[in-house]
């Protein structure tokens, strides 16, 4: 809810814009006129748009991005990710509110990007019909964007002794080894993606992960298919075999390479 329609409600004294501090919080202003804001849309939106961009109302602006491929880069399709950037600015609009974490929508370009390439992958999967080398070249890891680190992993049950353990690994843009992690505990990587109130035998663990994604950085955590996690899956098959604990790899197995 906006500044101006809390104060409607009488659950503000103020109707003033938080982040800039200098207009009335309407949801336009909120989503875009905010100048924190508004340097995010002009990377984003064609030079020749950006007057008409800035100039339509709420229900105008909202129709004009939904019916036109008004992006600078034209194999965008700008009705998913202009939804996808409205929702990012407004989730960050209330971190900033709410939760005193300041950061102008700039720093969203990445984690959209992401989110919406992520969302396309998902479409392709689920939709088609695609041949057999569309399907193959969907079904393999993929590079995130340039100055993104991507940290793949995966979980294992040795049935015969109730052993579990996963495993991981992180690349960059350029598919480069950075880090292995091993660990005996697939838990963990389900409690990291979700807020848990109520006490559990992970609560130290999930808090310190939690703790250490709130930083003054941006992590994203994603379902991906088996068929594009083969290496996590083999890490954490191999570490069933290792001692309890964590491993570090100097470099990649060779069942790896």
């Amino acid at each position: 809810m906006t500044n101006e329609a809390r104060m409607h409600r009488n659950l503000s004294d103020t109707d003033l814009c938080q982040r800039c501090g200098a207009s009335c919080e309407f949801a336009l202003h909120a989503l875009k006129d905010c100048p924190l804001v508004a340097s995010m849309w002009k990377l984003l939106v064609k030079p020749s748009i950006l007057a008409k961009f800035f100039r339509l109302n709420l229900l105008e602006w909202i129709s004009l991005n939904l019916s036109n491929n008004i992006g600078v880069d034209a194999q965008m399709h700008w009705d998913g990710f202009f939804g996808t950037s409205c929702w990012y600015v407004w989730k960050q609009r209330n971190n900033w509110v709410f939760n005193n974490k300041r950061e102008e929508a700039l720093a969203l370009i990445p984690l959209i990007e992401i989110q919406v390439k992520d969302l396309n992958d998902s479409l392709l999967l689920n939709h088609g019909p695609m041949d057999d080398h569309s399907w193959s070249e969907n079904l393999r890891w993929k590079a995130p964007p340039n100055d993104w680190v991507k940290i793949n992993v995966d979980g294992s049950h040795m049935p015969t002794n109730d052993r579990i353990a996963c495993g991981g690994l992180a690349r960059n843009s350029n598919g480069s080894w950075l880090v292995i992690i091993e660990t005996d505990s697939s838990s963990a990587i389900e409690l990291a993606q979700y807020n848990h109130s109520s006490p559990s035998l992970w609560s130290a663990l999930v808090h310190r992960i939690q703790v250490m994604r709130s930083k003054d950085w941006s992590t994203i955590v994603t379902h991906t298919p088996r068929e594009n996690n083969h290496v996590a899956d083999l890490l954490a098959k191999s570490a069933l075999s290792s001692p309890l604990g964590v491993s570090f790899l100097v470099r990649p197995p060779e069942a790896c390479k």
